[in-house]
């Protein structure tokens, strides 16, 4: 016999009651992490619009960015992809956002990647880290109206 679940609780619980409750206590604070969220979106007036993540990755796997650059990394020219990832949140109508891929102030490539209305939309945009684009590069992010999200300098070497 256990005794207790919770503070101020005094009666004995048989073993199955208290896998119960251990069991409610491991699962509990993930179901309250997610019922935190959900009324962001419920609250959020319609037509809100959000870039929540601008990450510089060497990877995604699962919708995730995997090996993070931070800001001003050097990344290896090896001839990998380099990501763009963005986590968005959006109430409102479908867009389009613009990646534009600078190497110095001289625009190399840019992309548009499209957004759906969604609490947790994630998209990407990439190119390959060559040796031939060593130098100094920024992504920028921008929206339809050619307004700057966010933006990320880094380093081919």
């Amino acid at each position: 016999m256990i005794r207790g679940c919770s503070s101020g609780t005094k009666r004995a619980f048989s073993s199955r009651a208290a896998l119960a409750c251990l069991t409610l206590s491991l699962v509990l604070p993930a179901h309250l992490a997610l019922a935190d969220s959900t009324p962001t979106w419920r609250r959020a007036p319609e037509g809100t619009f959000q870039l929540v993540e601008l990450a510089l990755a060497r990877g995604v796997e699962e919708r995730k960015p995997v090996q993070v650059a931070g800001e001003g990394a050097a990344i290896a020219a090896d001839g990998a992809r380099l990501y763009a990832y963005l986590h968005l949140f959006n109430k409102g109508a479908s867009r389009s956002l613009k990646v534009i891929w600078r190497r110095g102030e001289k625009v190399h490539h840019q992309a548009s990647v499209s957004v759906g209305r969604s609490p947790s939309w994630r998209t990407w945009a990439f190119i390959d880290a060559r040796p031939s684009l060593r130098g100094s590069w920024s992504v920028t992010i921008l929206d339809s109206d050619g307004k700057e999200l966010a933006s990320r300098a880094f380093q081919i070497e």
